[in-house]
């Protein structure tokens, strides 16, 4: 069995990176593993390095260190090989390992090598550049409108000195509200319209949490063959404040008061057509800008390295 170990040396703001790399030669060593060290250089770099390395059809398990971002890019690198994808949560959303038992332990190096891979589900979604159509993946969530614009924002100042990714998405959020852009779409669930309009945001999910830490999709399973589509109208900054902390704290869907403001299904298929000619959203708390796009669930798309067998908690 071969660990390779991709680390993108920018995520928690670049700090003890040379550490991590240290204690990681250390672990690896001390189990007599036979192991890589792959370092990024920017954006892009985890897939070509993933596919590189799973293209070698070796017994293979690929462990992302950093956030998000950097796993998604690793997990759409082995589409197509039976290599499990890993992760040690070290950016600053960490939403991903938010949805599996003892999240902490994934920053234990020892453990990752104990990991075992379970099957997981993907989003795969498409859409056309100059009549090319892409193909791409997502492992958590699609964040369209008001949660889009947050980590949107916060990613630019999370670039910014001094400013830690807690307090980016907090002043990202403060911003927003004062703001509060959303999005004029038209949306098809399952072959059938689901809502046309404004909304406040619209949200595509294959896990419960984003912006680290929001509970954004409180019923979503990473393998249930399904994918969470929740819509939450357009309405006034009065109502969305008192709004935001249910929202947040994954308790929208249980709340009568607010029923009518929510539009909530489990699906397997998704369509999206801005009115616009083009939106920007975030996949995966990373930033994307397209015309239209179509989502589908992938049942067990890749396998995942954890502790459990139980997915989610």
């Amino acid at each position: 069995m071969k660990y390779a170990f991709i680390i993108n040396p920018t995520a928690g703001q670049g700090k003890g990176i040379d550490n991590l790399i240290e204690h990681i030669n250390n672990v690896a060593t001390r189990k007599n593993a036979e192991y890589s060290v792959h370092v990024t250089g920017g954006v892009g770099d985890a897939k070509l390095i993933s596919q590189m390395l799973a293209e070698e059809k070796e017994e293979l398990r690929i462990i992302v260190c950093g956030g998000d971002g950097t796993f998604n890019e690793a997990v759409n690198g082995v589409i197509g090989y039976d290599v499990p994808v890993g992760i040690v949560p070290i950016g600053t959303g960490n939403d991903f390992v938010r949805n599996f038992e003892n999240e902490d332990e994934f920053l234990d190096i020892e453990k990752q090598f104990d990991f075992e891979p379970v099957e997981v589900d993907l989003l795969k979604y498409k859409y056309e550049v100059d009549g090319v159509v892409i193909e791409k993946y997502c492992t958590n969530v699609f964040n369209i409108g008001f949660d889009g614009n947050v980590a949107i924002l916060a990613g630019k100042l999370k670039e910014l000195p001094l400013i830690a990714g807690s307090f980016a998405y907090l002043s990202s959020i403060i911003f927003n509200l004062i703001t509060k852009r959303g999005q004029t779409l038209m949306v098809t669930a399952d072959g059938e319209e689901f809502y046309k309009g404004s909304l406040l945001l619209c949200s595509i999910a294959n896990g419960n949490y984003c912006g680290g830490g929001i509970c954004s999709s409180p019923k979503a399973v990473t393998n249930d063959g399904l994918m969470d589509l929740q819509i939450v109208k357009n309405l006034s900054r009065i109502k969305f404040l008192k709004l935001l902390p249910i929202y947040m704290k994954g308790e929208i869907l249980n709340r009568p008061e607010v029923a009518d403001l929510i539009k909530f299904k489990q699906v397997q298929k998704v369509k999206i057509v801005p009115k616009d000619k083009t939106m920007e959203y975030c996949v995966d708390g990373e930033p994307v800008t397209t015309g239209k796009i179509e989502i589908e669930i992938i049942e067990k798309g890749f396998k995942f390295l954890t502790k459990s067998c139980v997915n989610n908690k």
